[in-house]
């Protein structure tokens, strides 16, 4: 990016100048102890900005309105296609507004329009071919590296300016200045100085050009323009990468995957420009393009440390207040103190540590003990896409597949789990299917809810084939009209017989049924004629065990869940020994045979239980 923008500054800068070839930096004849001339000489080694023919950068020379505009333009990288959009939009409007002698400019202007740096109405009145004056130019600024929210919030919360002339500064532009004195691209002069009103020279321009860059690298911030590009932005901390996927954890505790572009353009700071797994627990920024990251800013700051989680406790303590978080890596609680008025984002707003809620995920940054930052998202996030995978495990591992093509991952604790809805109907775990429709909601990174679209489609029939093999299940079955289809069963279809579940194995060729049909496969099936199974053992993984409830929650050799009640079990038989063990030997992971008999499709009541160690 810092080297797209620079490449105009020639156009801008030196705008009618006729640049020497090959001049050497120490030529430029009126650089000697100017203040910005570490700014013009940094532009120079780059390569990007010549002096005039008589050997001068001519620093104190004044920058138009239009020169301005056509410079902050460039923080932009919009391609073609875009471009023509927002030429369609805001085209006639330039051409009828901007005089016939600016026309190299038009493009320039149309984009400024479309990212709100400006309105139609203020580049009307505005005197292009005029100075601009610093006030202005901040504003312009500010809008154009889109933290005008910030700056609203901070002129709403009362921002005060140590600028010795801050009253000749318009109380609604204080808040875009306070903006870019913080962010280090701003200061008074040595008198404590602003001059809002001062016509802006091509060294102070260079100076807020090159801070502005140094900043948009070190905050990884990509700016896009919305509703003319399929580009989009997201941000986070990276949790791994490997096999061109890229792993993070966004602001709102959504682990996300995305693969990385091969020509991807990649940017870490005080790195090599490479992706690896060093580089976890990094901040990134990234950008989207067809379901693939496209450009990825990772900011490897040495003594810094990015921390998530989830506020456990907001407590007023003195003159500030404590709080409490549980770190999404390791799940210990974390206390940190924030003095009354420190800025915490929440939202994308500046607020205060006292609008901190319990279940807001935070993002703390630290340099070195210190905390520097604190950022927090409230509400609920949704998330909608295809389950694409399914596991069950300690933990049980959700992904789903998003619009966007990326992947979240949810962990999922099966003594815990959240809310899970199929159409209107709740559901229980084993619902989750790969290839099902979901909404996902989200509060405080945390899954609280699994709505799964409910198909429409069902057929009636008679089975008049079952074939089973190591690669699954296939039906055939035949309707009233004597058409038949060949359909696949979900290894974790739900079937039903008079309101009660059953095994699936229950239904036999020659029963009729009623099947729900999602694609080719068979997710539901409500069986008309049956007698359900007689089967009198089960046997596959220990995922849990509930001591106060006598449940063991196990995954059978089918990869479906099977809840054994083991009330009446009196002891468990180790095989190897024979010895009997208690019910809480037993860990997650072990691998044991019950015998008893099926209470339902899901549930089993054990009489003996062999534990295979």
């Amino acid at each position: 990016m810092k080297r797209r923008i620079l490449s105009l500054l020639l156009a801008v800068l030196l705008t009618a100048a006729l640049p020497v070839t090959a001049l050497a930096v120490n030529n430029y004849t009126d650089l000697t102890g100017h203040w910005a001339a570490s700014y013009i000489l940094e532009l120079s080694d780059l390569g990007y900005l010549t002096g005039y023919t008589d050997g001068t950068v001519r620093p104190e020379g004044i920058i138009t309105a239009n020169e301005a505009l056509v410079l902050l333009s460039r923080f932009y990288d919009v391609d073609d296609a875009a471009l023509e959009l927002i030429h369609d939009d805001y085209g006639d409007f330039v051409e009828s507004n901007v005089d016939v002698t600016l026309r190299w400019a038009y493009d320039e202007l149309e984009l400024c329009l479309a990212a709100g740096i400006l309105s139609e109405n203020e580049l009307r009145n505005l005197r292009l071919t005029a100075p601009i004056e610093k006030e202005l130019l901040s504003v312009l600024l500010v809008r154009a590296l889109q933290k005008t929210d910030e700056a609203d919030a901070l002129v709403d919360r009362g921002v005060e300016l140590d600028f010795s002339d801050t009253d000749e500064i318009a109380p609604a532009y204080r808040g875009h200045i306070a903006v870019l004195v913080d962010a280090g691209i701003v200061e008074g002069n040595s008198r404590n100085e602003f001059l809002p009103h001062a016509q802006v020279t091509r060294g102070v321009v260079a100076a807020m050009i090159v801070r502005s860059l140094d900043y948009l690298e070190e905050e990884g911030d990509y700016l896009a323009l919305e509703g003319y590009t399929d580009v989009t932005r997201q941000s986070g901390i990276l949790v791994d990468y490997g096999s061109e996927q890229l792993t993070f954890r966004g602001p709102d505790g959504i682990v996300r995957r995305y693969p990385v572009a091969a020509d991807a353009d990649v940017t870490v700071q005080d790195g090599d420009n490479r992706l690896d797994d060093n580089l976890a627990g990094s901040r990134l920024s990234l950008r989207l393009s067809e379901g693939q990251i496209t450009a990825v800013t990772v900011q490897n700051r040495p003594n810094y440390e990015y921390v998530q989680g989830r506020v456990s406790s907001v407590a007023r303590s003195g003159t500030g207040y404590d709080v409490r978080f549980n770190d999404a890596d390791d799940g210990k609680s974390t206390r940190i103190r924030l003095p009354r008025g420190t800025d915490v984002t929440i939202n994308d707003r500046v607020e205060g540590p006292e609008d901190l809620e319990i279940g807001m995920y935070l993002t703390v940054t630290y340099r070195g003990d210190d905390v520097s930052e604190v950022s927090a998202v409230s509400g609920n996030v949704t998330v909608e896409g295809t389950v694409s995978r399914m596991t069950y495990g300690t933990p049980a591992v959700l992904e789903v597949t998003t619009e966007d093509g990326g992947l979240v991952r949810f962990d999922l604790d099966l003594t815990n789990l959240p809310d899970i809805y199929w159409g209107e109907n709740s559901a229980g775990i084993d619902r989750v299917t790969v290839g099902s429709r979901a909404e996902l909601t989200v509060r405080g990174g945390r899954l609280t809810e699994i709505a799964l679209e409910m198909s429409d489609e069902t057929l009636d029939g008679i089975v008049t084939s079952i074939v089973s093999t190591t690669g699954g299940t296939t039906w055939m079955i035949t309707d009233e009209y004597n058409n038949t289809q060949s359909l696949t069963v979900s290894p974790s279809a739900n079937a039903y017989q008079n309101g009660k579940a059953i095994l699936v194995s229950a239904v036999q060729v020659g029963d009729t049924v009623s099947v729900v049909v999602e694609g080719s496969t068979i997710v539901e099936i409500y069986l008309v004629q049956g007698t359900g199974s007689s089967a009198n053992k089960v046997s596959g993984t220990v995922l849990a065990v509930d001591d106060d409830d006598s449940v063991i929650t196990l995954l059978n050799t089918s990869n479906r869940l099977i809840y054994l009640d083991v009330r009446q079990v009196g002891a468990i038989l180790e095989s190897s020994t024979g010895t009997a063990v208690p019910l809480a030997a037993l860990k997650p992971n072990e691998q044991i045979v019950a015998y008893g008999s099926y209470v339902d499709a899901a549930n089993f009541r054990a009489a003996s239980i062999i534990w295979e160690n």
